[in-house]
């Protein structure tokens, strides 16, 4: 074991050494983990290892990686800083340095670290770091002199050239830019690059050396045989020097590569910039024809095309290319151009291509196209945009003002003009003012307008148009005699030939046919042509001269070609029809026109005019054929003049059948077949009328009714009026009011029977208070016939609605005189011992009836279900005058028990005790009644109390309640026969007895109340002991 130990224990110590090998260190770690991407383990490994001073290039640079990657840049910067301290040679260090610092943006570190790599190893790649970062921080003569370095060592570029030259451009130093193109030109034999060329050409040009920018930069496009480059060179020139530099180049180049697009497109642009756009357009042109113009050039062809009024050209150009090639400007140059020349297919072949949306610059145009085209929606559309766009030029403004009107929204015009207005304020162009005028007027804003221009006019604004627009305003307003004397002191010839027509027609709108008769005199004298003579001779109507009118108007007929000739021949028909009316003897000349008129005539509303000469000038016969046609034509406005006139020229059968027919015909409306129908009625009669009345009076009714009604009497007679009355008001579905109407209408024809069966119809069903059972009972008398009753008897039965009304029909039945039948309907309610309306009709039937028992049953049964004072009153009441003593003074004590000193109950209760013979009782009752009402005690009372106490022998007490009874009697304005009675009585017991005799025998002289006054009568006679008489009285037959 031992031996074996020697030669294992190597092994074991060779294993272990070797196992040490394999062990990784801190640092590979970290970097295994940093690949692995477990970047927080990675960082902590590393941190570790700079803790224990090991800050090596792997550890250093791990660790700044993970700052980097973790966006920790300030602290990457720190470590390579500390890094870079103890290595200051290690250029890779520094340039990492740097590159964080760039990163930081800490760019005074950034240059400082640049600079000291610099110093370590002057490599160019540095120096241009530093030239582009000082260009950054504006540190431009640093750069300068930095590139100055570069471009002077053997390491310099043609970049480094052009940069120094740009740099040195832009410090104004042109000299040393251009010095330093030059040394490039001749370093590279001027095999130079666009850019550089373009820079020397253009520096070149800026220093006013033409000539020789031209000349280099035809050397350079020969050199790199690059003729398509002449472009940007000629745009160089131009912008650095002029377009007649460029040109002239242009032309140079032109002749070395005659066949150049390039060059020939871009000697059209300098050409056009220079005012030769003829020429422009020629060369355009010809390379679009030859089918080489780039898509990119159309634009500026149709342009061209368009400034030079090379309309056709423009408009194929741009139908056929892509619209999408032109700019939005152009194609609003094209539509605008096509819409002021016509070809209105054009616009609208261009906007349906494009999209109406280019049109968003120009929503005027918009508008106006849209209106052309018919679609008032979208040009309403367009107006809004318009409306809402600040900035438009005062052109478009009036244009969408016109628009607006164009569209019928002058409100929106209105406020529109205002803000235009005042937008520009007293500085309004003149040229503008006319169509200010012109706008207010229209807009019938007149008097606004006037005042605009006469505040123009006193804040000292007294130019011509001034005075125009103030004038045509002052004329629309019908104030003829200020502007009539201003017009007097014009020279209408130093008036704007369009102000001077719009005064004419502001005149004419506002009736100042003086002034427009002026204006109309001086146009015709600056200019007679025939449309100034015919406004003359119109403004010579309006004045009342048309005598003098027609020798204008007769040489301008005799123009067989003249404009609007019809019209022209209506202004003298016109003219000759007043001229006639002013007695001139023209009849003739007059019947010639308006036949010429007529023949010459484009349709038949251009008769009127002329069919009237005719009628004027009485040729009645001539005109009828023409008024027929009119008629035809023109409907029934001219119906009744076609009538009149067929009356007038003795052919009344053929007015009468025009009018039958238009009745006949169911294409006129209501309101025109009901004033023909009149007009039929007064000249052709109720005959001719009647068929055409009945109808409306069938359909309408009303007026119309009556009308017939009037029309058949007269046609027809009474008879045939009566016999339709009665039929019509028999008629369902009438109105009432007309019912009521055939009732008065019978009534007032003296047929009684015929207006009860219509008045029978109106009141059937109706309530028994109805104005027409009323009128029906009226028309029946006091005393109905048995079916008058029977029909009453009906209604009451089968339309009573309730208790309250079938009293009203139980009044009605005892009022006819029928009280059976009325109690017989009573009976339909129960008897509910409620003393209401039916209770009460009741009893007044019974009363009627004079069935005493019956009577004295239902008040009996009425007063001991009574509650109320006023029912129980009213019950005792009918028991006292009805005789029932006892029901009486029942009810009048009930009162007094609770309402001790109820006057009617005192008074009740003491009289129905007096006839009963219980005289104290009544003495106490009445004379506490007396005491209660003193003075306004009534006649019966008291006579009553004279009684009682004459029968007591208390004679004197008697005769002073006989004296107050008598002075009660004589207070009563209208005496009845009780009354006289009671009078005659109390004379008798005052010893006046020629007086109570000569009174009786006149109540007994009267048979109404005869029976009344007997018992009385035959008292006073006993008393005087005339027993015969007495006895005869009683018993006349006896």
């Amino acid at each position: 074991m031992i031996r074996n130990l020697f030669w294992i224990l190597p092994v074991i110590l060779l294993a272990a050494g070797m196992s040490y090998l394999f062990i990784p260190k801190e640092q590979d770690l970290a970097l295994a983990r940093f690949r692995s991407k477990e970047f927080y383990s990675a960082q902590a490994t590393y941190m570790k290892e700079i803790e224990k001073g090991n800050d090596s290039v792997e550890i250093v640079r791990g660790l700044v990686e993970l700052y980097i990657h973790y966006g920790e840049v300030d602290q990457a910067i720190e470590l390579m800083r500390s890094y870079v301290k103890k290595h200051p040679n290690d250029i890779s260090a520094l340039q990492k340095l740097a590159k964080y610092y760039q990163y930081a943006q800490r760019y005074d570190d950034y240059i400082r670290t640049l600079e000291e790599i610099r110093e370590l190893k002057p490599d160019v790649s540095v120096l241009r770091q530093l030239a582009d970062l000082y260009n950054t921080l504006g540190r431009y003569q640093d750069q300068v002199t930095i590139l100055q370095g570069i471009v002077n060592s053997a390491e310099a570029e043609p970049r480094d050239y052009l940069n120094l030259a740009q740099i040195g451009a832009s410090l104004g130093q042109l000299n040393v830019a251009a010095e330093t193109l030059q040394a490039l030109y001749e370093d590279t034999k001027g095999d130079v690059e666009l850019n550089a060329i373009l820079l020397w050409v253009s520096l070149l040009a800026q220093t006013d050396q033409d000539t020789l920018a031209v000349q280099r930069a035809l050397e350079w496009i020969v050199l790199k045989n690059n003729p398509d480059a002449s472009a940007e060179l000629a745009e160089a020139l131009a912008f650095r020097s002029s377009q007649k530099v460029a040109y002239q180049f242009l032309l140079k180049a032109q002749e070395r590569y005659p066949d150049n697009i390039a060059i020939e497109v871009q000697l059209a642009i300098a050409e056009a910039e220079t005012g030769q756009k003829q020429r422009a357009l020629a060369r355009l042109k010809k390379v679009h024809d030859a089918g080489k113009l780039k898509d990119s050039m159309l634009d500026m062809l149709v342009n061209l095309a368009l400034d030079e009024k090379d309309y056709d050209t423009a408009f194929d150009i741009s139908q056929t290319a892509d619209p999408f090639l032109f700019a939005r400007g152009t194609l609003v140059y094209v539509v605008e151009t096509a819409v002021e020349t016509g070809s209105i297919k054009v616009a609208e072949t261009i906007v349906h291509g494009r999209g109406e949306q280019f049109l968003e610059i120009a929503p005027v145009l918009g508008a106006r196209l849209s209106l052309i085209l018919g679609d008032r929606k979208s040009a309403m559309k367009w107006a809004m945009v318009a409306l809402e766009r600040e900035g438009l030029p005062l052109e478009r403004r009036m244009t969408l003002l016109q628009l607006l009107m164009d569209l019928d929204r002058n409100d929106l015009a209105r406020i529109y003009l205002v803000e235009t207005l005042e937008r520009e304020g007293d500085e309004i162009p003149d040229w503008v003012l006319s169509q200010v005028a012109s706008l207010y007027w229209v807009l019938d804003e007149i008097k606004p307008g006037r005042n605009y221009f006469q505040r123009l006019i006193d804040n000292g604004r007294t130019t011509p148009p001034v005075y125009a627009g103030w004038a045509v305003l002052s004329a629309a307003a019908g104030r003829e005699t200020e502007v009539l004397k201003w017009y007097k002191e014009q020279d209408p010839r130093q008036i704007q030939p369009y102000a001077l027509q719009d005064l004419y027609f502001a005149a004419v709108d506002g009736k100042a046919d003086k002034l427009s008769l002026a204006v109309a005199e001086d146009r015709f004298m600056i200019q007679a042509d025939s449309v100034r003579r015919r406004l003359l001779a119109d403004a010579l109507i309006r004045t009342g001269q048309a005598k003098q009118a027609l020798p204008f108007l007769r040489e301008l007929v005799q123009q067989p070609e003249i404009e609007e000739r019809t019209a022209l021949i209506a202004t003298y028909v016109t003219a000759l029809r007043a001229a006639y009316a002013e007695g001139a003897p023209i009849r003739g000349e007059l019947i010639d026109a308006s036949l010429l008129g007529l023949r010459e005539a484009k349709g038949t509303e251009e008769y009127p005019t002329h069919v009237q000469g005719l009628v004027d000038a009485e040729a009645f016969r001539q005109a009828l054929p023409w008024m027929e046609r009119l008629v035809q034509s023109e409907g029934i406005d001219w119906l009744t003049a076609y009538v009149d006139t067929a009356l007038k020229a003795k052919k009344p059968r053929a007015g009468l059948r025009a009018l039958s027919r238009t009745l006949t015909s169911s294409n006129i409306d209501d309101e025109t077949r009901e004033s023909l129908t009149y007009y039929l009625l007064e000249v052709g009669g109720a005959g001719a009328a009647l068929p055409f009345i009945e109808r409306l009076a069938r359909e309408k009714g009303g007026d119309w009714e009556f009308t017939y009604q009037t029309a058949l009497q007269e046609a027809k007679g009474l008879e045939a009026l009566l016999d339709y009355l009665e039929a019509r008001g028999s008629q369902p579905g009438i109105s009432i009011e007309e019912r009521r109407n055939i009732v008065f209408l019978l009534l007032e024809s003296g047929r009684k029977d015929r207006a009860v069966k219509v008045l029978k119809l109106l009141a059937d069903g109706a309530a028994p208070d109805s104005d027409d059972l009323n009128q029906l009972l009226y028309l029946w008398g006091p005393r109905p016939g048995p079916e008058a009753v029977n029909w009453l008897a009906d209604q009451g039965m089968t339309n009573y609605r309730g208790r309250a009304e079938l009293a009203k029909w139980v009044e009605i039945l005892t009022n006819a005189r029928t009280p059976d039948i009325a109690i017989q309907l009573a009976k339909l309610e129960p008897v509910t011992g409620e003393l209401d309306d039916l209770a009460r009709a009741t009893i007044r039937a019974l009363r009627s009836l004079e069935d005493r028992n019956k009577l004295k049953e239902y008040v009996g049964f009425h007063l001991n279900h009574a509650t109320k004072i006023s029912d129980v009153l009213f019950l005792a009441t009918v028991g006292f005058e009805e005789g029932f003593t006892d029901i009486a003074r029942s009810g009048f004590e009930r009162i007094l028990v609770v309402r001790p000193q109820h006057i009617e109950a005192l008074k009740g209760a003491g009289q129905s005790a007096f006839f009963a013979g219980e005289f104290s009782a009544a003495q106490n009752r009445l004379q506490h009644y007396v005491s209660l009402v003193g003075d306004k005690a009534d006649y019966n009372s008291l006579f009553q109390l004279g009684e009682i106490a004459r029968n007591a022998q208390e004679n004197d007490i008697a005769q002073k309640y006989y004296e107050k009874s008598l002075a009660a009697i004589d207070k009563i304005d209208r005496q009845d026969s009780s009354t006289k009675i009671i009078q005659a009585l109390v004379k008798h017991r005052l010893g006046n007895d020629s007086q109570a005799r000569e009174e009786f025998e006149n109540l007994m002289a009267k048979s109404a109340i005869r029976k009344e006054v007997i018992p009385y009568y035959a008292q006073f006679l006993l008393d005087k002991n005339e027993l015969r008489p007495a006895r005869k009285t009683l018993w006349p037959t006896g």
